[in-house]
């Protein structure tokens, strides 16, 4: 089996490793990591997932459909609403989320031209070197979905192709989903931690090896890559 075989087993859902008590055998490595948000996607054992997500606040229970008629990634929380009233309650209700705008916001990050060094570009997508698990089927499958171009009554209607296999895209496409829902401000962090550092303060959750911090998370991703299970989560 291929390392990006591995990772999507684990990033693209979660449900093969749940158990139906919602725990999985990676439960302990999970709560270790302390991810800040994440997205699950509830299109396959419903049940399972919402057991999962359950006592895992971070992480929002989503479903990808076709496309939305907000035209925006996640349906907004009127349409939401809207859509939920009247409907008896039975637990987690999972958040919409666009798969036509998904590919259209993920391909124009990857086309963004590279930025001078030192000098930040919004929305543009790094992806460190010399990592396994960013193999070039990684990157095959984040790059796999197609624009294409039709005509239609004497009108050029722009429409996309899913890729097959495009687990990558899928899980950058949930990540995308639960880092916005979760109403994070990376910028409002910065400024914090930027405050505390001209105080001459040090983050408590700051290791004093920074560097060595980052390869024992990025070993963790990398044993989670090998085990079954599907979800998608960002690492603050």
């Amino acid at each position: 089996m291929s390392t990006s075989e591995r990772r999507t087993q684990w990033l693209d859902h979660a449900q093969a490793a749940a158990r139906p008590d919602g725990d999985t055998p990676n439960a302990a490595l999970l709560a270790e990591l302390r991810p800040d948000c994440g997205g699950i996607d509830s299109g396959f054992n419903a049940e399972m997932v919402y057991a999962f997500a359950k006592n895992r606040r971070w992480l929002h229970v989503l479903k990808g459909m076709a496309r939305l008629s907000t035209n925006t990634l996640i349906e907004d929380d009127g349409k939401r609403r809207q859509r939920l009233r009247g409907k008896r309650k039975t637990g987690m209700s999972p958040h919409l989320v666009s798969n036509l705008v998904g590919m259209q916001e993920i391909t124009e990050r990857l086309n963004l031209p590279v930025p001078e060094a030192g000098k930040p570009c919004g929305k543009f997508i790094h992806y460190p070197a010399g990592e396994e698990s960013f193999d070039p089927g990684f990157f095959n499958q984040l790059t796999s979905n197609r624009k294409k171009f039709k005509k239609v009554r004497h009108r050029v209607v722009v429409e996309w192709e899913e890729g097959t296999p495009n687990e990558a895209y899928d899980c950058w496409k949930y990540s995308l989903a639960g880092f916005r829902l979760s109403k994070i401000d990376p910028a409002a962090r910065s400024r914090a931690h930027q405050a505390k550092v001209g105080a001459g303060e040090t983050a408590q959750e700051d290791p004093p090896d920074e560097s060595l911090a980052r390869t024992v998370v990025r070993k963790r991703i990398n044993q989670l890559a090998r085990t079954a299970g599907r979800s998608s989560f960002v690492k603050g």
